[in-house]
């Protein structure tokens, strides 16, 4: 029966002086491949510059070996004797530029300096002072080994390799191949191998709810102020209402739900007009018969008119948000993230989803004659912003930009542009590409994804460096 089997590719990276211990490490690569990665399905293909690297033109030496076979590695055995290496034009040689670009991958790197016996008369005290340098920089970081002679890196190899590749097999059941580069969608916490959508705003009716209270309570402060009769009534209405805007918002939210306002006492601001500047009015006093300046107090006239428009603002607040949520109550929503499960670093990473063409929701629904902008920050909390650990699962975001827009559509926007979209006839082909993604770790789609209904299944296909091309389905629960 065809099995199929893990690739690991693993980088021999030296200076010149280093001979024997090639030869060593390609002969332990082959014992293992012989041996216990047959049984467990791993086989170690190694790289090194002189075997693999192609001529080319147009970039220095290093960068060609950089793009050629360093970025192809999946660990890298480094070795030092007496010699640092040639410096590149970014470190101080080319065998240190390899390590750390290892590093900057989080890959795997096997440090080794050679105790060998040398001629102290011919040793280069420049040469050896650099390496004694770089070994107590690196010895900090605890990553390196020191070996006396040849057979002793060759049992320290050996011992590495089979403990380290070994424990693959912990992470990866290839025989059956169940662990694999996959898609889950979240909700409620969890990530599930089966379609879960959300609302697009989560705790909407709290929200709701919330706001209401505020403006019952500020109707509440407003009718304890108790100015007396209103005596300034114009057809019925009391004048005041002439220096109030919208009002007629304070009405309708009382009507919808059911409070009781009388209409001339709660709008009753007495003989204060907020459009007149009272600095006093001269009067004359009949007992003395001379002319005297009264200052009038509408300290409670004042809070009052001040607390209306507060009550007005909150009203036409609630109203856009009540207005905004209703219009998105109907969209369905998917968090989804691609998730590492193969047991080993992969990069290169494509990713497609195939979707309807007509239940998908493009950006350009929202558009600007919605006005969402009243709850930005909470669409961007609740959908763009995702949980980090799920399930002792680390998912990371899709790139670093995590900052608000200054409104929705724009918010909105700046997510969906990350993706390529391809309109196939009734099909809808949703891509992205993920340079690198760690064993066991997974990373969320650039935004949530909007559909006018929820859709059944999704198709998707991923290709990537160490896996192959992968094509799986995702489907709601009720279908598998």
């Amino acid at each position: 029966m065809p099995k199929s089997t893990l690739l690991y590719k693993l980088l021999i990276s030296c200076p010149s002086d280093i001979e024997n211990e090639i030869n060593i490490i390609k002969n332990a690569v082959e014992n293992f491949n012989k041996t216990l990665g047959d049984a467990i399905n791993i086989k170690i293909e190694t790289l090194y510059w002189k075997d693999d690297v192609i001529p080319q033109m147009g970039e220095d030496g290093q960068s060609i070996i950089t793009n050629q076979i360093v970025k192809e590695a999946d660990a890298v055995i480094a070795i030092f004797g007496e010699k640092l290496g040639s410096p590149t034009p970014r470190y101080e040689s080319g065998t240190i530029e390899e390590i750390e670009e290892m590093l900057k991958e989080e890959k795997q790197v096997f440090l080794y300096f050679s105790n060998k016996p040398i001629d102290r008369k011919i040793r280069d005290s420049e040469e050896f002072d650099k390496i004694e340098k770089f070994k107590e920089k690196y010895g900090s970081k605890g990553i390196y080994a020191e070996y006396k002679d040849d057979d002793d890196f060759k049992e320290k190899v050996n011992m590495y390799i089979f403990k380290y590749f070994a424990n693959m097999d912990k992470y990866n059941n290839i025989t059956s191949n169940a662990k694999k580069l996959t898609i889950k969608s979240y909700n409620n916490g969890l990530l599930k191998d089966t379609l879960e959508y959300h609302e697009m705003i989560n705790n909407s009716h709290f929200m709701i709810d919330n706001e209401k209270e505020k403006i019952i309570k500020l109707i509440e402060e407003i009718k304890s102020i108790n100015l007396g009769r209103a005596y300034h009534i114009n057809n019925g209405l009391v004048r005041s209402l002439d220096y109030i805007e919208n009002y007629n918002l304070v009405q309708y939210f009382a009507l919808q739900n059911n409070i009781d306002i009388d209409i001339n006492n709660f709008f009753n601001l007495g003989n204060y007009n907020p459009n007149t500047n009272y600095f006093g009015e001269e009067w004359r006093n009949i007992h003395t018969g001379q002319t005297e300046i009264l200052y009038l107090n509408f300290e409670n006239e004042e809070k009052k008119y001040k607390l209306i428009n507060k009550l007005i603002s909150h009203i036409d607040f609630y109203n856009k948000i009540k207005e905004s949520i209703e219009y998105l109550s109907n969209i369905k929503c998917l968090s989804l993230a691609v998730v590492n499960e193969n047991g080993q670093y992969d990069e290169n990473i494509e990713v497609c989803i195939k979707v309807p063409k007509e239940h998908f929701i493009n950006k350009d629904y929202f558009n600007n004659d919605k006005d969402l902008d009243e709850i930005n920050e909470i669409i961007f909390e609740n959908i763009f912003k995702c949980k980090k650990t799920l399930e002792n699962i680390i998912i990371n975001c899709y790139d670093n930009q995590t900052n608000i827009k200054d409104d929705s559509i724009e918010t909105i926007n700046q997510f969906y542009d990350k993706y390529g979209i391809d309109i196939n006839g009734a099909t809808i082909n949703i891509m992205f590409e993920i340079k690198k993604l760690n064993s066991d770790s997974g990373i969320w789609f650039p935004s949530v994804l909007f559909f006018d209904k929820e859709i059944e299944e999704i198709t998707y296909f991923i290709t990537s460096k160490n896996s192959g091309k992968i094509e799986g389905i995702i489907k709601k629960e009720s279908q598998q």
